[in-house]
């Protein structure tokens, strides 16, 4: 007789997680794999499709062995924002032989590994900005995703050309001398304002100074008391506060709590707070009467996958089951905060 297991998939840009394991947790088995992410690839969704066949043969011959039959499986994947990429990714599962799954953009997985309740907003602010919510009837909207196209105000990559630009502005239209200026000399070890496209370009073709890197000083200089840099990170938290106001009409949320799941570097090194302070002005100032709680993510985003596919599979203990399995496959996600943070590269 047949084993039932679950299979859950968080495919990102850079890696890719897949946790198999039986409906009580038992057996549960961390795959690690390249980025699945087609817009970082060069071949694209042909490219995504030979990465997720050979995983999934991989997780099926674990099955196999185990005499085990996987029911439920959810793919939470980086980059998929429209309804013709949804299409291609499902197509591009059927090929590969995956059965009864449910997909989604990776952001979603934050909600279920970072709420209580399995349904709320998920906030990422990594080298990307996201806004994704799930309401109590399981309804799914994303806002944002797409950078300028969609007016996105956060994630490292925009953060980065927006200080890239500021500065340039600052050098040789406005005249002003700034804490941002000195920073981004500093990092890319210039003296002279006609150094700096020069340099900025290189970095940005030989990959030793990625645009991402730079977000991290507007932090710092907006903690020193820069005023661009202070509106920049206001501005941050303003635009995802207006996402979420956004998010609540679109989802028509019961008139309770909503569970606000803060992920991405940008949140969750803590290099500033002005950023979130004023996403909660914002949201007190908008919706007054509304509630929020905001935490940060502390689950691997797989663990979310995981415990939605358990959902799925009419596991009544799938958030149990979820912190169990990540304790087991992700020990160091038990560790203190501070310890957590130095494992993790700036």
């Amino acid at each position: 007789m047949k084993m039932e297991y679950v299979l859950a998939v968080d495919g990102g840009g850079t890696k890719t997680h897949a946790l198999l394991c039986g409906l009580a947790g038992e057996d549960a088995v961390l795959e690690a794999a390249e980025g699945t992410n087609h817009e970082y690839l060069a071949g694209g969704f042909d490219e995504v499709r030979r990465r997720l066949l050979d995983l999934f043969v991989k997780i099926s011959e674990t099955a196999r062995r185990r005499n085990a039959v996987i029911t439920h499986s959810v793919w939470g994947m980086a980059g998929l924002d429209t309804m013709v990429q949804h299409r291609i990714l499902s197509d591009i599962l059927r090929d590969v032989g995956v059965d009864s799954f449910t997909l989604a953009n990776d952001s979603y997985l934050g909600i279920k590994a970072g709420t209580k309740r399995g349904y709320g907003v998920c906030l990422i602010n990594g080298t990307g900005a996201n806004t994704v919510g799930i309401n109590h009837l399981g309804r799914r909207f994303q806002m944002g995703g797409q950078q300028e196209l969609t007016g996105d105000f956060g994630g490292g990559q925009i953060f980065g050309y927006t200080a890239i630009a500021t500065v340039y502005r600052n050098l040789f239209c406005d005249n002003l001398d700034t804490a941002l200026n000195k920073l981004m000399f500093d990092f890319y070890g210039i003296t002279s304002k006609y150094e700096l496209m020069e340099h900025v370009m290189e970095g940005i073709h030989n990959g030793r100074a990625p645009v991402p890197r730079l977000a991290k000083l507007v932090f710092e200089a907006a903690n020193m008391g820069d005023p661009q840099a202070v509106g920049m990170l206001r501005r941050m938290g303003r635009t995802y506060a207006q996402n979420i106001g956004s998010l609540v009409k679109e989802l028509a949320f019961p008139d309770e709590e909503i569970e606000v799941v803060l992920a991405g570097s940008l949140f969750t090194k803590e290099w500033s707070g002005i950023h979130v302070q004023a996403l909660r002005d914002k949201l007190c100032e908008d919706m007054p009467e509304r509630r929020f709680s905001l935490d940060t993510l502390k689950a691997p985003p797989v663990i979310g996958a995981l415990i939605w596919a358990l959902e799925n599979a009419g596991c009544e203990r799938a958030c149990e089951i979820g912190d169990e399995v990540m304790a087991d496959c992700f020990p160091e996600a038990a560790l203190p905060p501070d310890a957590h943070d130095a494992l993790e590269s700036v």
